[in-house]
């Protein structure tokens, strides 16, 4: 679950137990709690950039990345055929949120 942190070091793999009394697996009030002070968190890139860009909230131990390999998925079931309408929509999808996404580029 959360309560482990794993980080890619040059050393290997470093885990981190952690503890607290707040929890949820919602990002934006994981979020929000961190703007407001209850503690550091793990957090997506994509529901905190704005913050990161206007220095509300700035990355720890960045020379330690998370080992954790998250991404955005279309999930439909498999056919031949796929209804024009949830290929428009995949196609769609795609094309927002990009390759690299959006909110990469405002980390830059």
């Amino acid at each position: 679950g959360m309560n482990n942190w794993s980080f890619n070091t040059k050393d290997g793999m470093f885990n981190v137990r952690t503890s607290g009394r707040f929890k949820t697996d919602n990002g934006d009030a994981m979020r929000d709690a961190t703007v407001n002070g209850l503690g550091i968190s793990i957090n997506s890139v994509w529901s905190v950039y704005q913050e990161l860009q206007s220095g509300q909230l700035v990355e720890v131990l960045e020379d330690h990345p998370l080992a954790m390999d998250a991404g955005i998925w279309a999930v439909y079931p498999s056919s031949r055929l796929i209804a024009p309408k949830v290929r428009a929509f995949i196609d769609y999808f795609a094309e927002y949120y990009g390759t690299p996404p959006y909110w990469e580029f405002a980390e830059k």
